[in-house]
């Protein structure tokens, strides 16, 4: 599990490992990527059967939401070097990409919205909206 020696790594290089709101954060981004894991699988394992899943809608949210929090928790480690661009801070061009990166994914592939739509109707079995 790279990304959570990352994070890790960060939070001891500042200085804050030890910071209770910081472990919680580190964990909560753990916690998220692990169970986006479990239900891509279990859309996959559906999708094996022939079934439609709308569980990669619940997925595709997921990881957008994922995205912002880490790169959200990437920046606050690195405080303001977070700021920087270039070869010369490579740690600072990964958050920052990831923090474009988790709008790009918001948006592509259909929104957040349209993916809460989707669940909502087909996970959740909740009525449909006003078209």
């Amino acid at each position: 599990l790279f990304f959570i020696a990352a994070l890790v790594e960060l939070a001891r290089e500042a200085g804050v490992l030890e910071d209770p709101l910081v472990r919680q954060d580190i964990a909560q981004v753990t916690a998220w990527k692990i169970l986006n894991r479990l239900n891509n699988a279990r859309a996959k394992a559906e999708l094996k059967r022939g079934t439609s899943s709308p569980i990669m809608s619940l997925g595709k949210l997921a990881m957008s939401r994922i995205l912002h929090e880490e790169a959200r928790v990437r920046t606050a480690l690195l405080g303001p070097e977070g700021l920087l661009e270039g070869p010369d801070h490579p740690r600072a061009e990964d958050a920052n990409f990831l923090a474009l990166n988790a709008y790009f994914t918001s948006i592509g592939g259909g929104t957040d919205q349209i993916q809460r739509n989707t669940i909502a109707e087909r996970l959740l079995g909740l009525p449909r909206g006003a078209r």
